[in-house]
């Protein structure tokens, strides 16, 4: 009995300085994705006052910006009068476009007040990128 007790302490020990050593590390996710806004002709990529029933094109581009992790997701979620952001649009990335994205979307604002609209691009790992315009609606 006093054998197995013996040899059950040191891997014991073993164990806890693992743990607790893993514990303390911080995980390096990577670089998180660059997401921009296309600019000029037809495209919308500052913030704005608009007239209600006004349809706007945004163009998304967006980069890995390390090659181990994947784009995986871009969504969009607008927010009206200060309210919670309301998820509008969620796109799975392509397996041809992990690398780099791009994407034309157009939403037409109705609600009269300031509406945000949030952009976040995610990669694999969860890391994201995110841009906010707001735009204030006339009537």
């Amino acid at each position: 009995m006093k054998t197995s007790i013996k040899t059950l302490i040191p891997v014991v020990l073993v164990a806890l300085v693992l743990l607790f050593s893993a514990c303390g590390k911080d995980i390096d996710l990577g670089d998180p994705p660059a997401l921009n806004l296309k600019t000029g002709g037809k495209y919308t990529s500052t913030d704005a006052t608009v007239m209600s029933g006004d349809t706007l094109v945004f163009g998304i581009t967006g980069t890995s910006g390390d090659s181990r992790d994947k784009l995986a997701k871009l969504v969009v979620s607008i927010s009206i009068n200060g309210n919670e952001y309301e998820s509008r649009k969620v796109i799975k990335i392509p397996e041809a476009e992990t690398n780099d994205f791009s994407e034309d979307l157009s939403f037409k604002l109705v609600s009269r007040g300031v509406q945000k609209i949030k952009f976040v691009l995610a990669n694999t790992h969860g890391v994201q990128s995110e841009k906010i315009l707001i735009f204030t609606v006339l009537e």
